[in-house]
């Protein structure tokens, strides 16, 4: 019914769009409000149609909870969009440029199949993901690899809980947290701190003094993090139906550098340390209880995740980092 190749742009009658094959003609610099109406069209347009697809065994209640959560969607991606003109220097040209997105064949689609997961799924939808991934393909050029892997992400949602989800936010977040140190002006990456401050000819005690610093900043931050996946009442999650949807690799049990050595460099500020998993069991207890309701027995048992799988896992991540607590 909604082919993905065959699908037309639409836009609502009253729109300044006007499409002919491929060519876009724009009569005046468009409005937040002409490219809201051709969201909330589609939304109009499209979701009778799923309805009498995929709700035809709903009860009235369940009715509701689709149309409050279709609602609280339509929401949020307007204030996206909104969010979006805000913060451009050039809000005509930004303007433009999102409404020929919108009105794209291929963007409604991926809308499409976002209404649906949403439809299906209601309240255990993952509607701030979708929409994150919604605003990463209007400022993707469709020629990059990278727009053809958020089509892949978007249509992949309807396929994976949101245990799993916070699950890629976890591997992600395992591997890219860090710390920086700030010394008489110069900021230090908490990784390779101690050669950094022997390259400045710092005495031993002080540099001593400032990995302690740095260690105890760090491990602050990693406990942090731990007791936010933990308070997502994570569950065991099967690695290899991640992989089975491209999200992650089984073949390749740990990344080039292990998790263990990465997270004890963080700790230490320095690669030459003894490798001793315990050494992490001892300062990080709680990550062994998380790894554990994960399903996991190790950290460096941990999968490797694909392309696919950071663009969903950063998200995640970044939406801790701007509120960790």
């Amino acid at each position: 019914m909604f082919d993905k190749d065959k699908m037309e742009a639409e836009a609502s009658d009253n729109s300044l769009v006007q499409q002919a094959g491929r060519d876009l003609t724009i009569y005046q610099g468009p409005k937040i409000v002409e490219i809201i109406e051709v969201i909330d069209y589609q939304i109009e347009k499209r979701v009778p149609e799923l309805l009498l697809v995929h709700g035809t065994q709903l009860i009235e209640a369940e009715n509701q909870k689709v149309q409050i959560e279709i609602q609280e969607f339509k929401q949020s991606i307007n204030s996206m969009l909104e969010s979006k003109l805000d913060s451009s220097s050039n809000a005509d040209e930004e303007a433009i440029k999102i409404l020929s997105k919108v009105t794209d064949a291929n963007f409604q689609y991926l809308f499409h199949e976002g209404l649906k997961h949403v439809i299906r799924r209601k309240e255990s939808s993952s509607k701030e993901l979708l929409i994150e991934l919604l605003s990463k393909k209007l400022d993707s050029d469709e020629a990059d690899d990278n727009s053809y892997i958020i089509d892949d992400a978007i249509e992949t949602l309807s396929n994976i809980s949101k245990n799993q989800i916070n699950f890629l936010g976890f591997l992600t977040a395992i591997r890219n947290l860090t710390i920086n140190i700030t010394y008489q002006g110069e900021i230090f990456d908490c990784r390779n701190l101690v050669s950094m401050l022997n390259q400045k000819g710092l005495q031993q005690e002080e540099i001593k003094r400032i990995q302690n610093y740095s260690s105890k900043e760090y491990l602050k931050s990693l406990n942090t993090l731990i007791e936010y996946f933990l308070s997502l009442y994570p569950a065991s999650v099967d690695v290899d139906y991640l992989a089975s949807k491209g999200l992650v690799f089984v073949e390749i049990k740990s990344f080039t550098l292990k998790s263990t050595d990465l997270i004890l460099q963080n700790i230490y500020g320095t690669e030459n340390f003894e490798n001793n998993e315990k050494n992490l069991q001892i300062l990080v207890p709680r990550l062994y209880l998380l790894l554990n309701r994960y399903g996991v027995k190790s950290v460096d048992e941990l999968p490797a995740y694909t392309s696919k799988g950071q663009i969903i896992g950063n998200i995640i991540f970044n939406k801790y980092l701007k509120n960790p607590s």
